[in-house]
């Protein structure tokens, strides 16, 4: 009997973590799992014949990160139709002589659709490939499962239909029970499998059985269709350097009897479930039935709710008249901020509209630029405009930083990705990049309308004014614009450049983004000696000098060098008056005073075109 006839009244049994027995077994956590299917079968051969003494009637073949994407971390994609095939027909093997089924199980991919990773075509092509090896290897059933993003999931279903004609089960992972970090809603994400015709639709992974529980006793009310629950074993411990779950066989069998009264057909298990697991699931299921559920046909299309466009209050951005002034003030290397602040208060007395405060820029550590800027607030009444980088905190620490950020006060944001930790950097830190600004952009925007990444109500939407980059100083300067346009199509109201020493090069800018609907500040950064500028050329990414000022710069050092790249940036700040009434000046080695008298060179300027403007 095949497996869309064994969905009945009686539950099926999956079978239990992989990755969990491999592990426990010896095999480092670096190690290719699925490539362990053509070097160690006899291994992968027995877990599965574990599994089925346990009492499993559906055992997983060891082909979860079998597919190209994936594989290409280990230099296996090549191997990736051998490991599938291999895979499944050792499940197959380990089945033989029984009534037990075999779901070729397909995870996600490394990389999703979108600008620099993979197109959907690509997409589909990657999964289409491992569907045809599994199905070749001689599964019953195919299993896409752990996937934390609906759009994704869509395209591996759409590869499987088109590769063959085996049922198929799709299972999202979600972490909280409003969503997933991409914003999929559990109910509304379920609906949308069982729309597009997966034959089971379900749940795995996650943040244990509890959740799993809470987010199907919100969808199986709805539908009739077959419903899949594979749970994890809850979080795991750090155990004598080892990862180890800890939760009872017991409680899980419980967790299993209650989600069959649901009415959940398949149950199994997941990250941290053992043979063990399962033949206390079996037990405690002997006898037991599916709850019926009522034939419920397919629900409209519901429509998508999002919060409100935020209504700012009132701000310079909203002034395009007036001249405008964002000076940026590095936080201290260690705790000496008190000169920081000497800065910040003539800053204040100037007139900028922004003080820019750096997150430990060239990855380099710094005092806690979010602190520095509090300070500053708080003891001068400048405003501070608030660095994010993506390479210094994950998603989480991201929305929980920016929203304790705006409860403080704090009202500009600037996202960035943040400068590469270089090779042997301090402390052996790691960059993290969960998302990149464009990411950081769209997560700022969602919380402006009162939703996290997941989607989930935050209860208060912020008013966050955010900033975004620009470098100026690339030869195609239109993929800048283009990078630029999508910032602004995410959410992002003002942009800084890089720093521009060239007149040429900052016509070239203004006329690229003049269709574009944010203010621009161009920036503008004055050297202190040759040596400052030939690092600046030379070894900060972004920034280009033409050999023209570096000539003007030779052999400057001291109060001449300064001196100097005072009048080159007066000559630039002439140049950006007359076609702009905004800049981002750039504070060198804390010469606080002069970036105060750039910022009056440069009102100056701004004011007496606009006096020529109103007498023609």
């Amino acid at each position: 009997m095949r497996f869309l006839d064994r969905i009945g009244e009686k539950p099926l049994i999956g079978d239990g973590a992989m990755g969990t027995l491999l592990y426990a077994r010896g095999v480092p956590l670096a190690t290719s799992f699925d490539s362990l299917n053509l070097e160690r079968p006899d291994l992968i051969r027995d877990i599965h014949r574990t599994y089925i003494a346990s009492g499993a009637q559906i055992i997983e073949t060891n082909t979860f990160g079998a597919n190209r994407d994936f594989l290409a971390r280990f230099g296996h994609e090549e191997r990736a139709r051998a490991i599938n095939e291999t895979g499944a027909r050792l499940a197959r093997e380990a089945a033989a002589g029984s009534d037990v089924l075999v779901a070729g199980a397909m995870g996600p991919l490394q990389r999703r659709p979108g600008p620099g990773d993979l197109t959907e075509d690509e997409i589909r092509a990657i999964f289409r490939d491992q569907a045809e090896a599994l199905a070749n290897g001689g599964v019953d059933v195919l299993l896409i499962e752990t996937f934390a993003d609906f759009a994704t999931l869509r395209l591996a279903y759409e590869a499987c239909r088109a590769a063959t004609d085996l049922p198929v089960i799709t299972q999202m992972a979600f972490i909280e029970r409003t969503g997933t970090l991409s914003g999929d809603e559990p109910v509304t994400t379920l609906t949308e499998m069982w729309r597009m015709g997966a034959d089971v639709v379900g749940v795995n992974c996650g943040r244990g059985p509890k959740l799993l529980a809470e987010i199907l006793s919100d969808f199986i009310p709805t539908t009739g269709h077959p419903v899949s629950a594979f749970f994890n074993a809850g979080s795991p411990d750090l155990v004598n350097g080892r990862y180890m779950y800890l939760q009872q066989p017991g409680y899980l069998a419980d967790m299993a009897e209650r989600l069959v009264g649901m009415g959940v057909n398949i149950v199994g298990g997941c990250c941290g479930t053992t043979p063990e697991t399962i033949a206390f699931i079996a037990e405690r299921l002997k006898g037991k039935t599916v709850h019926l559920r009522a034939n419920v046909p397919v629900p409209p299309r519901p429509r998508v709710e999002v919060g409100a466009a935020p209504v700012f209050p009132p701000c310079f951005l909203d002034h395009e008249d007036d001249p405008s002034v964002i000076v940026e003030l590095d936080p201290p290397r260690g705790m000496l901020f008190e000169k920081v602040l000497e800065g910040a208060k003539l800053m204040a007395q100037t007139g900028v509209d922004l003080v820019s405060v750096a997150e430990n820029p060239l990855a380099s550590p710094r005092m806690g630029n979010v602190a520095m800027a509090m300070l500053m607030k708080e003891r001068t009444g400048v405003e501070p405009l608030v660095h994010f980088t993506c390479r210094d905190r994950n998603l989480l620490g991201l929305q929980s930083d920016i929203m304790g950020a705006y409860a403080l006060g704090l009202r500009y944001i600037l996202c960035i990705t943040g400068d590469p930790v270089p090779f042997g950097a301090e402390f052996g830190a790691k960059g993290v990049y969960d998302v990149v600004s464009f990411g950081l952009v769209k997560l700022v925007a969602g919380l402006n309308r009162g939703v996290n990444a997941a989607g989930a109500s935050i209860h208060r939407p912020l008013r966050l004014r955010t900033g975004v980059a620009f470098n100026s100083n690339v030869r195609h300067l239109h993929v800048q614009v283009e990078r630029l346009r999508k910032k602004l199509d995410l959410g992002a109201h003002f942009c800084l450049t890089q720093p521009c020493w060239d007149p040429a090069r900052i016509a070239e800018v203004f006329d690229a983004t003049a269709d574009l609907p944010l203010q621009l500040y161009l920036g503008c950064m004055p050297f202190a000696s040759e040596r400052n500028c030939e690092f600046l050329h030379s070894e900060v990414p972004g920034m280009t000098v033409p050999d023209e000022v570096r000539a003007r710069m030779k052999g400057l050092s001291g109060a001449e060098g300064r001196k100097m790249g005072i009048r080159i940036s007066e000559e630039l700040l002439d140049v950006v008056a007359e076609r702009s009434n905004r800049i981002y000046l750039i504070t060198p080695f804390n010469h606080f005073e002069t970036s105060a008298r750039l910022a009056e060179h440069f009102k100056e300027r701004v004011r007496a075109r606009q006096r020529r403007e109103a007498r023609a």
